[in-house]
């Protein structure tokens, strides 16, 4: 059985989302969302490590120094 032309590029592909992901892009901060000790956010165009966890409905970045 021969395998098709686009099973090694669908696989590398989805290696380097995988590899985007785990690498922990930092996104925008929003309040709403719960945040794991070192995730990583942007807020007022600084980028920010959680040092704890961070509960959803946190209203801003306590103790936030970048």
């Amino acid at each position: 059985m021969k395998l098709p032309r686009l099973l090694p590029f669908t696989f590398l592909a989805f290696f380097a989302v995988s590899l985007v992901h785990a690498a922990g892009i930092p996104s925008e901060w929003d309040q709403d969302k719960a945040y794991a000790k070192d995730d990583l956010v942007i807020y007022g165009g600084t980028t920010y490590q959680a040092t704890a966890a961070v509960p959803a409905g946190t209203p801003d970045l306590p103790n936030a120094t970048g």
